[in-house]
């Protein structure tokens, strides 16, 4: 269990080269990827992802049911999501999870409107 607030969840446009915080790979510029920075443990983080990524991020813990997990672990949670729903399934849900995270942010930039 972690003791934390997300204070900025916000899906951004690359002006220079990133990497994952998840999966390693580089942002590109001109790709977007989401940046989230919050206080856990009374202590400052933030962070980068890939689209995938945090749409996965978002997956698993929708599906968890659990607040936050140890970031670098999402690859070891996708394999046993694999193990119990198969390629097919969890490819399925992780396009919809990331159809879910650009609809959302969508809907923020236009300030809530569909």
């Amino acid at each position: 269990m972690c003791h934390g607030q997300i204070l900025t969840d916000a899906m951004r446009t690359a002006r220079k080269v990133h990497k994952c915080d998840e999966c390693g790979r580089e942002i590109e510029p001109g790709r977007e990827y989401v940046y989230r920075a919050g206080v856990f443990d009374r202590s400052f983080d933030s962070w980068r992802m890939c689209v995938p990524c945090a749409a996965a991020e978002d997956d698993l813990r929708d599906a968890s049911g659990e607040a936050c997990y140890s970031r670098g672990d999402l690859a070891d949670h996708m394999r046993e999501s694999v193990r119990f729903d198969g390629w097919r399934g969890t490819l399925k849900r992780l396009r919809g999870a990331v159809n879910q995270l650009r609809a959302r942010y969508a809907r923020e930039r236009h300030g809530g409107r569909g």
